[in-house]
């Protein structure tokens, strides 16, 4: 068996980031390839130019474990029969899974995770569902491949920062906030598993920056920066203070919904901290905002990388 370590790839829309880790787990590799194209799907370049910086960084090995691109993880929300009903609850995901796909074949891979419900609700469960089509995973792992490889596994991105949060015996729930490019996830997780988890289209950094290209490179270098070891934290500058505000409001606005939502289901669901990472939690003042208007332990996990 090949002793290297795993190296693991996060497919962004604005950057592709890669860490691996020593047999100690010391931090060997971690760095982040802007994307020529971002936004678009992820193409043979974007991987090529990956595959050679990863050579030049010095990764040991040729093996990955892919964290997908969120376009291709489709979620809904699903009400069950009671969990105990003796119903054949996989059956059931599976089929609904396939009717909303408009497709009857089985060529895709689902995951689901018990979710809490409000008071009163009707009986049964509710229940998050995450499915992904073979077609579009394996149009992924073809593309690590060609550029000489060795995907190992494809992971849904939140199920992997749900097992990083919190471990199976952990009665705690633990929020993370991933601000990425396109839109900011928010999940709560208890005992490793997804309790609930919602996608903010208003909290995405392209909807701060608009169209202006400029701004975009500009916001990309400050993420960059931060993304350093030696620079820790980004400076504000007075030129982008009203972009920051409008940012951080958003975030506290629609992270501050979610947790209340939690609240009404049950106080056993509601988080105890907060965990930010992303490319967006390298921006001024996100965490002191959210630490606010949440009134819970706000920690920076990250600068955008896996």
């Amino acid at each position: 068996m090949n002793g290297n370590s795993l190296i693991g790839i996060d497919l962004g829309a604005h950057s592709i980031k890669a860490a691996q880790n020593g047999p100690d787990g010391t931090p060997l590799v971690r760095l982040r390839v802007p994307r020529r194209d971002p936004g678009s799907p992820v193409c043979a370049d974007d991987i090529a130019r990956l595959a050679g910086v990863l050579y030049r960084q010095g990764a040991s090995g040729r093996r990955v474990a892919v964290a997908a691109p969120k376009p291709i993880i489709n979620r809904l929300t699903m009400d069950l029969p009671p969990l105990d009903s003796g119903a054949p609850i996989e059956q059931i995901v599976r089929a609904e899974v396939a009717r909303q796909r408009h497709d009857d074949s089985q060529d895709f891979e689902c995951r689901w995770d018990e979710t809490p419900q409000p008071p009163r609700h009707a009986a049964g469960a509710r229940a998050i569902v995450s499915s992904c089509a073979h077609a579009g995973a394996n149009e992924i792992l073809d593309l690590f491949e060609e550029a000489g490889l060795e995907p190992v596994a494809l992971h849904d991105p939140a199920v992997c920062l749900a097992s990083l949060a919190t471990n199976s015996q952990s009665p705690r729930v633990i929020a993370t906030l991933d601000l990425g490019w396109t839109d900011a996830t928010f999940t709560a997780v208890k005992g490793g598993r997804i309790r609930f988890i919602r996608s903010i289209t208003a909290c995405g950094l392209e909807s701060l920056v608009g169209d202006e290209r400029w701004l975009a490179d500009a916001i990309s270098e400050i993420i960059a920066r931060a993304h350093r070891p030696e620079e820790e934290h980004a400076e504000a500058s007075s030129e982008f203070d009203a972009l920051y505000k409008r940012y951080r409001s958003a975030i506290a606005s629609e992270v501050g919904s979610s947790i209340r939502y939690l609240e009404g289901c049950s106080d056993e669901e509601s988080p105890s901290e907060i965990r930010v990472c992303g490319g967006g939690a390298a921006l001024p003042g996100v965490v002191s905002v959210l630490h606010a208007e949440t009134e819970r332990p706000v920690h920076r996990a990250g600068t955008g990388g896996p």
